[in-house]
């Protein structure tokens, strides 16, 4: 029906994209003071970004910023806090692995910790070794010192039983178990986590959306904590979606995960580090088999792959297919399939933020509607719109692009 109207490729949209619609989920450190601190009959929206626009949107990002406000100074320097002397207490070691690792969890680029990160926790491990090896902290720290490393796990549970309530501890357990595909160990850990409200209600309505947005049998890509977890939770916990396989991409940090992976026929790139180029070649070396990519990811990780990924409802669909048709997903997606409570079940900051997400998919029906002169559609599709624009702040932003149109 509309595979004669023009394909819509708006720069403005991009820009909204890029600014707005992933990196809106704060994500979750495992340090516990920063826990509360982004079709082809029919058109497509790809993501497709350029100098212009990366150099306009630079001082306009936000989104994922105001969740590390605490850790702003740390984050801009890769240059490690130093140590000052062999004297420095433990409460003060405890502290400096705390701002390095917060620092490298927070990178737009890469999951894996710099060198210069990765050496500074390593010394304050081996100074509490020293000075307090029998601490909850020394043991927190060396395991997560590992990345994910699963042969450090003494260390995981011996803090456990030092602090058996922690909720940093129930969350690298929770990563523990997924690792190791011990799934009821995951939900113990998973409810441990809602329990707490370390997984709020927001985050919770937000990871069901998006986990119902991804792709038929396919896989979902996400980037940090809070997607992660929020997903497996709906999917362990209430049986959402049982045929999408979850890939994070921090959890690729551990050597177990990629054998796993590469035993269920994924093909990995041959390297170490983490970061942006890491996925560009996973997804593709995998593109047959239904990636999408949590609109949580910073816009960094999209740059060398936005020629081929599509707004599909809360993800990116990644597609070789220069014909994607993802209107008529998105339609079904917003009028049928989602649940639609993190729009509406808006009572923190960090759900206003999440909210925030749905637009671009809502700006693409609305234009759609508009050429296909549905208009009752398109009025409905517009009050969300400047509902959820005005609950986010982003109301000025979504009128300008509105009006381009």
């Amino acid at each position: 029906m509309y595979s004669e109207l023009k394909f819509l490729r708006m720069k403005v949209l991009f820009m909204f994209l890029i600014v707005v619609s992933f990196q809106t989920i704060a994500q979750s450190n495992v340090e516990e003071q920063l826990q509360n601190t982004n079709t082809n009959s029919a058109p497509s929206i790809s993501v497709q970004e350029n100098d212009t626009i990366l150099k306009d949107l630079r001082e306009t990002e936000s989104v994922k910023g105001q969740s590390v406000k605490k850790n702003k100074s740390a984050i801009r320097s890769e240059a490690p806090v130093e140590i000052e002397s062999k004297s420095t207490s433990s409460a003060a070691a405890s502290s400096t692995f705390t701002t390095t690792r917060s620092a490298a969890v927070q990178s737009r680029t890469q999951r894996t910790p710099s060198a210069q990160y990765q050496q500074q926790m390593d010394m304050v491990v081996e100074q509490l070794e020293s000075q307090a090896p029998e601490s909850f902290e020394y043991h927190f720290f060396k395991y997560q010192a590992g990345n994910y490393d699963v042969s450090l796990v003494d260390h995981l549970n011996k803090a456990e039983q030092l602090k058996p309530g922690n909720s940093d501890v129930h969350l690298q357990k929770a990563a523990y178990h997924f690792i190791m595909n011990e799934e009821s160990k995951v939900l113990t850990y998973l409810e441990k986590l809602v329990s707490s409200k370390r997984l709020g209600s927001d985050v919770l309505n937000y990871g069901k959306d998006l986990l119902l947005s991804a792709p038929q049998n396919g896989v979902l890509v996400t980037h940090g904590s809070d997607d992660t977890y929020s997903v497996l939770y709906h999917q362990m916990k209430n049986s959402v979606r049982e045929d999408v396989r979850i890939i994070s991409l921090d959890l690729m940090q551990s050597a177990k995960f990629r054998e796993d992976l590469q035993k269920d026929n994924f093909t990995l790139p041959k390297r170490e580090l983490i970061d942006v180029t890491y996925l560009a070649q996973f997804c593709q070396m995998n593109a047959s088999k239904g990636l999408s990519l949590s609109l949580t990811f910073p816009k960094e990780y999209l740059v060398g792959i936005s020629d081929r990924i599509y707004i599909t409802g809360l993800v990116f669909v990644y597609t070789t297919d220069n014909r994607f048709n993802n209107f008529d997903r998105n339609d079904e997606l917003w009028n049928s399939v989602l649940e639609k409570k993190a729009t509406s079940e808006v009572y923190t900051e960090k759900a206003k933020q999440l909210s925030a997400n749905y637009l671009p998919m809502l700006l693409l029906l609305s234009q759609v509607y508009g050429d296909l002169n549905e208009t009752a559609k398109k009025n409905s599709v517009d009050e969300e719109i400047d509902r959820i624009s005005v609950q986010c702040n982003k109301y000025e932003q979504v009128r300008q692009i509105k009006s381009s149109y």
